[in-house]
């Protein structure tokens, strides 16, 4: 215990003194958030609209986070050694996983309570209507299987710039599958039959409803039980991150 107290601030201020991923994980969906809504027309089914594109950005971002994350800090330790040293100090492998994954949390708690201040202010007509606390149990949940996800990409790929950019492919395509960024009209045949069963898809419905009150709950827990799906078996890959340089 004492040493997952340690090394999780230690982690986290390497991450805050890197400037452009504080920038890129944090700040710039908030940007894109704003960017986005104000080129919303008019309509009807404006505030549809509006918060499912909320919603998808919270999410994107928040898996974003998750899976860079763990890339970048795996393969980076596999690249300088780091990952020897650690293996082989009186830190326990659990302190270290569990460590990486707490500042991803962190940060994905941080975010989302910056975008829902921002729901608040003049600038955002919408404001949440549901019981927005709740959801970040799902983001944790989200973050997690992310980060999970992240963590394998270095056992297959070692150079860093393949696997943050293999861990970007796999969050996007995890995005396209889901069915939430194009209509399903757009979309294949196979991809609105998996749809429903994808994380993203998953986080994304679960905010809708605990954010913004859009939805039902039988698809709320309907998505909580593809969330624990996904979470559980990934969890028991995840010890392999510590064993890179075998």
């Amino acid at each position: 215990m004492n040493s997952f107290r340690a090394l999780t601030p230690a982690l986290f201020r390497a991450f805050y003194r890197d400037r452009i991923n504080l920038c890129i994980s944090v700040f710039l969906p908030l940007v894109l958030l704003l960017v986005l809504d104000h080129q919303v027309p008019n309509s009807a089914n404006q505030g549809i609209i509006r918060t499912s594109l909320f919603s998808v950005v919270i999410c994107f971002s928040t898996c974003f986070i998750g899976a860079f994350n763990s890339t970048m800090n795996f393969t980076i330790w596999r690249e300088n050694g780091m990952m020897r040293v650690l293996r082989n100090s009186p830190i326990s492998s659990l302190s270290v996983v569990l460590s990486a994954l707490c500042v991803s949390l962190l940060l994905s708690i941080v975010q989302y309570l910056l975008i829902i201040a921002v729901l608040y202010t003049p600038v955002v007509s919408i404001k949440p209507a549901g019981p927005w606390i709740f959801t970040l149990l799902p983001i944790c949940f989200g973050v997690s299987i992310f980060f999970e996800l992240g963590s394998i990409i270095p056992i297959w790929v070692h150079s860093i710039p393949a696997a943050i950019a293999i861990s970007s492919i796999v969050v996007v395509l995890f995005v396209y599958c889901s069915g939430t960024f194009f209509p399903s009209s757009f979309l294949p045949a196979w991809v609105n039959s998996v749809a429903p069963y994808t994380p993203f898809r998953a986080l994304v419905d679960s905010v809708q409803y605990l954010t913004f009150g859009i939805g039902d709950a039988n698809t709320f827990l309907k998505g909580g039980l593809v969330i624990v799906c996904w979470f559980t078996p990934l969890s028991l890959l995840l010890p392999r991150a510590l064993d890179l340089d075998k």
